[in-house]
């Protein structure tokens, strides 16, 4: 009986790392929200990285995180970094198109806890007296990012924090 275990193991070690090996090689999440504003009153929050402090869900979890906003706070090559405690690590996003009122597209990279490099974007979809705000994220899948990824998937990792960051947010636009 004891020969058996360890081959029951490694044909449990072998099939976890052949599952994570079958895994996307991409990543995507979103979450979405109505604020009842125009696009135009949305957008800045967004676009300007001097508002971010106000709504980002990153903020509550180090209040004493170091951010550092590039001398133009809006439009493309406007840079926002930051360094924090293990809840916000290191990063910097570059803005790398902004089409007013309508989308914004971020650059992001993460240098702590992890390396990786995403793509992270906004939308504003005028809807009648709201806007529809979507908050996604995209990036490429490692093996290990993938084998991580089984144990506490991406979305359920970032996706609650991009719905809070747009209840701030709504917050924020609706006063």
């Amino acid at each position: 009986m004891t020969k058996f275990i360890p081959i029951v193991l490694a044909i449990l070690i072998v099939g976890i790392l052949g599952f994570a090996a079958t895994q996307p090689d991409t990543f995507y999440v979103e979450r979405v929200l109505r604020m009842k504003a125009p696009p135009e009153k949305v957008f800045p929050f967004v676009s300007d990285f001097r508002n971010w402090q106000a709504w980002s869900p990153w903020v509550a979890k180090d209040p004493s995180m170091e951010v550092t906003i590039s001398d133009r706070s809006t439009g493309m090559g406007a840079a926002y970094e930051w360094s924090g405690n293990s809840d916000v690590g290191v990063g910097r996003m570059e803005m790398v198109t902004e089409l007013p009122p309508k989308s914004v597209r971020l650059n992001l990279t993460i240098f702590e806890p992890f390396s990786a490099s995403n793509v992270v974007g906004f939308t504003f979809e005028p809807r009648g007296e709201y806007t529809k705000v979507t908050w996604h994220m995209t990036g490429q899948m490692s093996f290990m990012s993938k084998l991580f990824n089984l144990i506490n998937p991406m979305d359920a990792m970032v996706g609650p924090d991009f719905k809070l960051g747009l209840e701030k947010m709504r917050a924020l636009v609706e006063n």
